[in-house]
C-alpha cells in the first residue's frame, strides 16, 4: 500500500522522524570534531606587519548530509542512493552538483548511540572519481544505492575523522 502523507510517502515520514530523533548527538558530535573543520595557519609576512596578525584562521564549514544506519546494519560502508524508478533526483546527483561540503556517516547500537561514524570530506570524495563507475546495487524497491568502502575512502584521504570503525 502506498500510502502518502503531503505528497510523501509514509515511510519517509517515519524514517525522517527516526533519524531526527539523534539530531542531538550529530550536533554534539560535530560540535566535538569541529578542530576537522578549521585550518589554523601563520599570517603572511606583510598581513603580520601591517595587521598584527600572526596567525589566521579559517573556517571549512559548510552544508553537512546526515545518514544514520540503525543498529542491525552488519556493513560498514559508505551508501548512497543513486536512482529512482520514479525519476526522481537521487542524493548521488546532488552530491555530484556540489551540494553539501561534508557527509557524517554513523551506525547506532542497540541502544540508539552512534557509537560508530565517518565524517567524509564530501569536495574529496568528488574529485577522487570514487562516486562514477560505481554498481548500482538494488534495494528491490524501486531505489538503488552505490557502496564504496571505508579502506577505499582512506586511501582517496576523503575521511577527515572518524570513531569506532575498525580499519585494515
Amino acid at each position: 500500500m502506498d500510502l502518502r502523507y503531503g505528497g510523501m510517502k509514509l515511510t519517509y515520514k517515519r524514517d525522517r522522524e527516526w533519524a531526527d530523533s539523534h539530531l542531538g548527538q550529530v550536533e554534539q558530535i560535530l560540535k566535538d570534531n569541529m578542530s576537522s573543520l578549521v585550518v589554523v595557519d601563520t599570517a603572511p609576512d606583510a598581513v603580520d606587519c601591517k595587521n598584527a596578525t600572526d596567525m589566521v584562521i579559517a573556517l571549512t564549514g559548510g552544508d553537512v548530509a546526515v545518514r544514520l544506519r540503525r543498529w542491525n546494519c552488519k556493513y560498514r560502508d559508505l551508501t548512497i542512493r543513486s536512482h529512482r524508478d520514479t525519476g526522481a533526483r537521487t542524493e548521488l546527483s546532488k552530491i555530484r552538483d556540489g551540494f553539501c561540503n561534508w557527509y557524517l556517516y554513523g551506525w547506532l547500537n542497540k541502544l540508539g548511540r552512534i557509537t560508530e561514524w565517518i565524517l567524509v570530506d564530501l569536495g574529496k570524495l568528488r574529485s577522487s572519481g570514487l562516486l562514477e563507475g560505481q554498481r548500482q546495487i538494488s534495494n528491490h524497491d524501486g531505489t538503488y544505492f552505490i557502496a564504496i568502502s571505508i579502506p577505499n575512502l582512506i586511501q582517496h584521504d576523503c575521511i577527515v575523522v572518524k570513531e569506532g570503525i575498525a580499519t585494515p
